[in-house]
């Protein structure tokens, strides 16, 4: 897994053995992130999820980014993007580079997510999320 982290960006990558062909369901089928397989999203869509950071709670977020098969990026009212990104990897066995970032430029909160290490735990999650992609796709 390599990492990418530079001011209040966080971007992890990971390969998969997944052909380009399947793409699509390869990475959105990590089970991390259900709401986006529940439906299919495009640009403008929104959705709700269940998260839990001492106590659970529900937020809608807005897809702003998307091109099918290659990207899907949303944010909620904190302005934070969360990104994933499909690239096809060139080698013989057709696998798929995955990166998921967290990136908190553009928020009016970012100052106090640094504050309370939100961006070091959030870190630490999309790690987790790419090593159960690898672990289910090897």
């Amino acid at each position: 897994m390599v990492s990418s982290q530079g001011g209040q960006v966080r971007r992890y990558r990971c390969c998969i053995d997944v052909p380009a062909q399947r793409r699509e369901g390869a990475a959105w089928a990590s089970r991390s992130r259900p709401e986006l397989f529940s439906a299919l999203l495009g640009l403008g869509d929104r959705f709700s999820t269940s998260m839990r950071i001492g106590l659970p709670y529900r937020v809608t977020n807005t897809v702003v980014e998307f091109e099918p098969d290659r990207r899907i990026a949303w944010c909620h009212f904190a302005k934070a993007v969360w990104r994933y990104e499909l690239e096809p990897v060139a080698d013989d066995a057709g696998g798929t580079r995955v990166t998921e970032t967290f990136d908190y430029r553009g928020s009016p909160w970012a100052r106090g997510m640094e504050l309370v290490k939100f961006s070091q735990n959030n870190a630490t999650s999309i790690r987790d999320t790419l090593r159960r992609l690898v672990a289910h796709f090897g």
